[in-house]
């Protein structure tokens, strides 16, 4: 094997519940009942109610895209960022694949940044791929498929002697 390609949709469960949860209320309450549940206006009410269905839209197609070979590493986020970030393997001091703290390390999921942490691509879970570039910077890209993007690198790092890639069991 000498691509790995993923292809992860955000699936967050709690998630949905919550803004499912959310979305009823507001409905239930602008619609049937014809009240407000603040001392807000009923306009504000219907502002509330498709902000949470826009912010619902852009959830369901998010998408991440990741793309490793013997060139390099590829990603993209589709529902914030239509370019590509892309990193050859001579940009790249490190790379292994290690478990992290979405919500302590980034603040949650989507395109993150931390100071101390980098830059995380991720929709959901806690395994990802940890890049620390020449530069300094770091990279964090979420990842499903740990056992396979391990395979994926211990072969590109036997096949094409990429020595910046550190293989974790």
């Amino acid at each position: 094997m000498t691509t790995f390609n993923e292809l992860q949709k955000f699936k967050n469960t709690w998630f949905w519940f919550i803004l499912a949860g959310g979305s009823i209320y507001l409905i239930v309450n602008i619609l049937i009942y014809k009240k407000s549940i603040t001392f807000l206006p009923p306009s504000i009410h219907f502002i509330m109610l498709f902000s949470t269905m826009g912010s619902a839209i852009v959830f369901w197609v998010m998408r991440l895209k990741t793309k490793i070979d013997s060139t390099g590493i590829e990603v993209q986020l589709s529902a914030f960022a239509r370019s590509k970030h892309e990193w050859k393997w001579g940009e790249i001091k490190r790379a292994y694949v290690r478990q992290y703290k979405p919500l302590l390390e980034y603040g949650g999921w989507g395109i993150r940044y931390s100071f101390k942490n980098g830059r995380a691509f991720n929709v959901k879970g806690k395994i990802g791929l940890q890049l620390e570039l020449n530069d300094g910077k770091k990279i964090l890209i979420g990842t499903q498929q740990k056992d396979e993007l391990n395979t994926v690198l211990a072969y590109l790092r036997n096949q094409y002697r990429i020595e910046c890639i550190e293989v974790t069991a």
